[in-house]
């Protein structure tokens, strides 16, 4: 009998254990993933910082460029060297026609290839940059002119016009020795004779630039100045 009890409130006591019911877990909750836009612009406009640069010789030439807003594209340019309607025409020997630019103010700097670059996507400055170099001749202040050009595609819109052909001048650091009134006078007559001893830095037409590169004074007339 009482082994039937016994029995009888086991039955009971599993009856209630599996009457209860299990508890549903709590689920986490995810945070929902933040997908980003695609950025997307195809208008800005281009500019150049100065229409005009001057750097000491010895020192690079820099020119910078912006663009008012980012662009989704690449936006390529080409930069070409001239000296058209130039009096004061810089010297080959005087610098380089080898290009550099950097996309980083100036951190890193990559070559030029074939007069070629691209503002890369998402960038809004770009750097050219070319070395001079710094002579013991005494010179007038020389210049050259880069044309900037860009060649949107892939949808690129610029909102301005043609940039302006941007000025370089390369100031020469020599100083001059004495000084003469009226030096452009004085002709040329055998370029052996002559040599330069003080010039103004600008010239009014390219003879008188090519006077002042080939010599200058009479070296005659440079002693009866300084010994008489």
């Amino acid at each position: 009998m009482k082994t039937r009890e016994t029995f009888a409130a086991f039955l009971f006591i599993l009856t209630l254990s599996c009457s209860k019911e299990t508890p549903t877990p709590t689920p986490e909750t995810q945070t929902p993933e933040v997908v980003e836009p695609v950025f997307m612009n195809l208008n800005t406009r281009l500019s150049v910082s100065s229409p005009s640069v001057e750097v000491v010789e010895g020192n690079p030439a820099i020119i910078s460029l912006q663009l008012s807003e980012k662009l989704s594209e690449e936006l390529a340019i080409t930069i070409e060297q001239h000296t058209d309607a130039l009096v004061n025409v810089v010297n080959p020997q005087d610098y380089s026609t080898n290009l550099a630019y950097s996309i980083n103010s100036g951190s890193s700097w990559l070559p030029v290839n074939n007069g070629s670059v691209s503002f890369p996507k998402e960038s809004t400055n770009l750097q050219i940059r070319f070395s001079t170099v710094d002579d013991e001749k005494l010179e007038v202040h020389e210049s050259l002119w880069f044309r900037i050009t860009p060649s949107p595609t892939n949808g690129i819109t610029l909102t301005n016009e043609a940039l302006p052909d941007v000025k370089v001048t390369l100031q020469d650091n020599e100083e001059n020795i004495i000084y003469i009134d009226g030096f452009m006078t004085y002709a040329i007559e055998n370029n052996a004779d002559f040599m330069v001893k003080n010039i103004s830095r600008t010239v009014s037409t390219t003879q008188e630039k090519n006077w002042i590169d080939q010599g200058g004074l009479l070296k005659e007339l440079l002693d009866d100045i300084r010994y008489n």
